[in-house]
């Protein structure tokens, strides 16, 4: 089985940064403030420099 490059995933109004490691993507509106967040599983992580949305 091959891994295929998949094009990144924009949803228009939400941030959808993924959490490094993880699946979760952080579920906030797009240009928020503070930490990411997964508002299912309430999981925070932080902002890093140079993340594009």
């Amino acid at each position: 089985m091959t891994v295929r490059e998949l094009e990144p995933v924009r949803i228009p109004g939400i941030c959808f940064i993924p959490k490094p490691g993880s699946p979760l993507r952080c579920t906030l509106h797009h240009g928020h403030d503070g930490e990411h967040y997964h508002a299912y599983d309430r999981v925070e992580w932080p902002r890093y420099e140079g993340e594009k949305q």
